[in-house]
């Protein structure tokens, strides 16, 4: 008996210690979940901080062109066409291209001006300001460009709005550095149940994968920010590409 009695009070001992150190690593489980939520949470709050401060800052830099830059293009058009009169005929056409070329460089800024401003995508609403955008793109020569709409229009909320056409201009922007495209289509759908954009190039494509989990600085952030942006207002984005087979972005948002 005594025996048997050690016997039990050891799977006893055994089965308290089990049930303690079960419990400590539960607890440990437990606090590492919290952590972890608490540190995605951080991460998510440190995201939408960055985006706001980026969009403070395009606000600035759009009203810095407008104030700045403009009015300086104007005096020297002014300064231009004044001395016209004191020039041969050779360099009279000369001083007029220049001319042309500075109205232009003037349209341009007020252009790039008024797609950074944030009260102005408010206003105009998504499409008009993606066309002002395209638009600017389209007349550098290089781009052969569309861009349509179809279904009944309407328009999303204005924070939806803003992120949507800062995800277009990043494509914009990744297909004017990387995709040597020659032609973009871009295709607005406005559906009663979803809104979707489809912005698709005839470059040289990439694997995905590989840009994806190419480590530190070399890493795309412009692909980054568009999942960032993505989560942010909770639209679907699905990108699709393959070397020498152009890409595709796509964008959904389920009403």
């Amino acid at each position: 008996m005594p025996q048997e009695k050690i016997i039990w009070e050891a799977i006893l001992f055994v089965s308290i210690l089990l049930a303690i150190l079960g419990g400590v690593i539960i607890s440990f489980m437990f606090l590492y979940q919290r952590k972890k939520l608490e540190m995605l949470k951080m991460e998510e709050e440190k995201l939408n901080l960055q985006m706001k401060i980026q969009e403070q800052t395009l606000k600035h830099v759009a009203s810095e062109i407008h104030d700045n830059f403009t009015p300086v293009l104007s005096v020297i058009n002014l300064n231009l066409a004044g001395i016209i009169d004191s020039f041969s005929e050779h360099s009279i056409e000369s001083i007029r291209e220049t001319k042309i070329i500075v109205k232009q460089l003037m349209g341009e800024m007020k252009t790039l001006s008024i797609t950074l401003n944030t009260d102005h995508i408010e206003k105009t609403g998504l499409f008009v300001s993606m066309e002002e955008y395209v638009g600017m793109l389209e007349r550098s020569g290089v781009y052969k460009i569309s861009c349509d709409r179809s279904g009944n229009f309407y328009r999303l909320s204005a924070d939806i709005e803003i992120n949507l056409f800062r995800m277009c201009q990043e494509t914009l922007n990744n297909i004017i550095k990387h995709a040597d495209a020659k032609c973009i289509e871009i295709d607005f759908v406005y559906n009663p149940d979803f809104f979707s954009i489809l912005i698709s190039d005839d470059g040289k494509g990439f694997d995905l994968n590989t840009v994806m989990n190419m480590p530190g600085k070399n890493k795309s952030t412009g692909l980054q920010n568009l999942y960032a942006r993505a989560k942010m207002i909770n639209a679907e984005l699905k990108i699709k590409s393959s070397p020498k087979s152009g890409t595709s972005v796509g964008i959904l948002i389920k009403l």
